[in-house]
């Protein structure tokens, strides 16, 4: 049997391979429960077919059209990829959420086309479900989880860890802003690159970007001796001071990683005004990471942004998808891991937060 062709899927079968070697690495079992998760594309198609293989009695998994996709490609992509994984009989796509179907499921994952789950629809669901985050506890936003809701049912909340060895996801920052990089035609070898935020997400993109050639200069909140050891010099806590703004003469490139500070790092009510950024480093590339920028104000100085489209204030200018499938799958196993932990803990009895603990203990949970 021919594997099925998924758009920005290189290679399905080695796709297929990463998805067992998952369900091995996380001790994902399924077996006995209903799973209600998101149809999406691309490499974002698999987390249905994950569930299914990790014997999931029925997986539901709804999905819509949107910019990426029309749901209906979706919908023959997905069928596809489970018939040719041998689990097609036991996923179901539709085009909305049914009461019916997340009423019977055990996991109900926060993923794209699932959310909100708001009191709505916290109501349709069995006290003894679980919700993953399906991604680490401070990405939380309320818009899309009543956590209150769910407490009051007795559904346990939880994130996932994306720090475990297994996952490990933050390392991929660097090559995820090389990539950006690239794209506003950037050499980096030799280019002078500030990089505006600290943290797990910068930290990661100075080291990086230091190791492939490029001069890093870093405005965060770390200490000096601390952004050393990831290979920049520190130039203050943000671009604001004066010795900042010095620095910034003649730079190539300012990446954005402030999140989730809620102010664009560059605009009229950031750190710096695009025109005086303009006027210190001309013709510099503004790369929108992970966190605002004003880009009408960009746009006004003549500056260049990437990526072309906005991704707004609380999402990442790239995914992870654009390296590939491998750690997309690896973190929706371990989401679901952690759904089936806490879920299996509230069938046997155990109240909440009990069932969080033991989540806690036996996968790879973040409490809320």
């Amino acid at each position: 049997m021919q594997p099925p062709v998924l758009p920005g899927v290189p290679s399905v079968d080695r796709a297929v391979r990463l998805m067992r070697q998952a369900i091995r690495t996380f001790r994902l079992d399924l077996a006995g429960l209903t799973v209600y998760t998101e149809a999406a594309n691309g490499v974002y198609s698999f987390t249905p077919v994950i569930a299914a293989l990790a014997g999931a009695a029925r997986v539901h998994a709804v999905t819509r059209d949107s910019s990426w996709a029309p749901a209906e490609q979706v919908r023959r992509d997905t069928t596809a990829l489970a018939g040719y994984c041998g689990v097609g009989d036991r996923i179901r796509i539709t085009l909305d959420r049914r009461p019916g179907e997340v009423g019977e499921s055990d996991i109900v994952t926060n993923l794209g086309w699932v959310r909100p789950i708001d009191a709505t629809m916290v109501g349709w669901m069995k006290p003894t479900a679980a919700v993953p985050l399906m991604f680490e506890s401070w990405e939380f936003r309320e818009r899309d989880v009543d956590v209150a809701a769910c407490r009051a049912k007795g559904i346990p909340v939880l994130g996932t860890n994306e720090r475990v060895p297994e996952i490990d996801m933050f390392k991929y920052s660097g090559p995820l802003a090389l990539r950006l990089l690239a794209d506003a035609g950037l050499e980096l070898i030799g280019n002078r690159i500030v990089v505006i935020g600290g943290g797990v997400f910068g930290l990661n993109i100075m080291r990086c970007l230091a190791r492939n050639g490029a001069q890093v200069l870093a405005a965060c909140p770390e200490t000096a001796r601390n952004v050393k050891k990831w290979g920049a010099r520190k130039i203050g806590n943000d671009l604001r001071g004066k010795a900042a703004r010095r620095a910034l003469a003649g730079s190539d490139a300012l990446v954005v990683s402030h999140y989730p500070d809620p102010f664009p790092a560059v605009g009229r009510q950031g750190q710096i005004a695009a025109a005086e950024l303009a006027t210190l480093a001309p013709g510099i590339a503004v790369v929108q990471f992970f966190g605002p920028v004003d880009r009408a104000d960009l746009a006004a100085a003549g500056l260049p942004v990437v990526p072309a489209r906005d991704p707004g204030a609380d999402h990442m200018g790239i995914t992870m998808g654009a390296l590939g499938p491998m750690q997309i799958i690896r973190l929706n196993a371990a989401g679901l891991r952690v759904g089936e932990v806490a879920a299996r803990a509230r069938l046997r009895g155990l109240g909440r937060e009990d069932a969080e603990r033991i989540a806690l203990k036996g996968s790879p949970a973040m409490a809320l």
